[in-house]
């Protein structure tokens, strides 16, 4: 379904790694987040899981990716001690990296604005 290229990191967190894909039938470009859970606690386990049942409730939610206000799911692969994350591919900086560039001062309101009711919209489908 989907090749990763491992050569080409995207981000990088505690327990994983994202890496750039590509959808193997249209080329489409896709975020592959990879991540080792073979040496997880319980409590890591239950929290991953909680993040995918998250991101499939929103999948979903919003089958039509192009009304999907979130990142869009493609699928979930798991082999046992590695689960892959496959989601769309967005250009540009992550929120991390974009508000880094205001550390120093504040955000622009109608950015914060922004922010603020995509949060809320979350908040709002999950409920």
């Amino acid at each position: 379904h989907y090749s990763c290229d491992t050569k080409h990191l995207l981000g990088k967190g505690s327990n994983s790694n994202v890496y750039m894909g590509r959808m193997v039938k249209t080329g489409e470009r896709v975020a592959i987040k990879r991540i080792d859970y073979s040496r997880f606690n319980r409590i890591q386990l239950l929290q991953l899981q909680k993040e995918v049942r998250i991101l499939k409730r929103l999948a979903d939610k919003f089958e039509n990716k192009d009304k999907n206000p979130f990142v869009h799911l493609y699928d979930v692969q798991d082999d046992g001690t590695i689960l892959n994350i496959v989601t769309e591919f967005l250009e540009g900086e992550d929120i991390d990296e974009y508000c880094g560039r205001f550390a120093s001062m504040a955000i622009p309101e109608r950015i914060g604005k922004w922010i603020f009711l995509k949060l809320l919209e979350s908040v709002k489908v999950l409920h």
